[in-house]
Formats: C-alpha cells, sequence, structure tokens
C-alpha cells in the first residue's frame, strides 16, 4: 500500500521575490504559477502538493538545456540554501499572492 507523505514544513511563494536566477521574478512567477496548478488539481480526497525540491527540478526544466551554461536542479538548491531557505519545505501561496492571482483571473 502506497501513502502519501506528509510535509509539515511550508514555505510562502513570496519568499522568492528576491531570488533571481535568469531574470527578476523568475523563480517566484514559477512558484506562483506552480501552487496556483496544484490548487486547481485539489479534489476533497486529494491535495497536490509541490515541495523545494520539486521546484528546483521544474525550474531546471523550463530553464532548458544550455550547454555553456547547465543549470542543474541541485545548482537551483544551492541558490535557494544560499538565500536561507532550508529543507524541503511545501509551497504555499500567502495574502499577497492571492491578490495576484485574484488580478490574473479572467
Amino acid at each position: 500500500m502506497k501513502r502519501n507523505k506528509v510535509y509539515n514544513d511550508e514555505i510562502k511563494v513570496s519568499n522568492f521575490k528576491e531570488i533571481q536566477i535568469h531574470f527578476p521574478g523568475d523563480v517566484y512567477l514559477l512558484a506562483v504559477w506552480i501552487a496556483m496548478s496544484n490548487r486547481a488539481k485539489c479534489t476533497s480526497t486529494c491535495m497536490s502538493q509541490t515541495t523545494l525540491h520539486d521546484l528546483a527540478s521544474n525550474f531546471s526544466s523550463v530553464y532548458g538545456i544550455d550547454s555553456e551554461n547547465p543549470l542543474r536542479s541541485e545548482d537551483v538548491m544551492n541558490i535557494f540554501r544560499s538565500h536561507g531557505i532550508k529543507g524541503n519545505p511545501v509551497l504555499k501561496l500567502d495574502d499577497e499572492d492571492q491578490l495576484l492571482t485574484t488580478n490574473l483571473q479572467v
């Protein structure tokens, strides 16, 4: 029987606003997109969650292949660590992000 892993630590996606890898706001925009996508996938019996490691992996995939300057998920995790982010918390929208996403809805 496969059990879902429960994460106790959470990190607000607004914590990624000051982290820049490729262009200003790149990590924050991806974190908001992923958190909103998770929300859209949620049902009454299933909650989709993305961890910090998942965000790093997604970022390196979105960044694409650059043979001159490769970016692996481990590199992204090291950037997160250099900004004081520890562990493997789950992404969470906060009030500020809620306002952003409300304004984006069509």
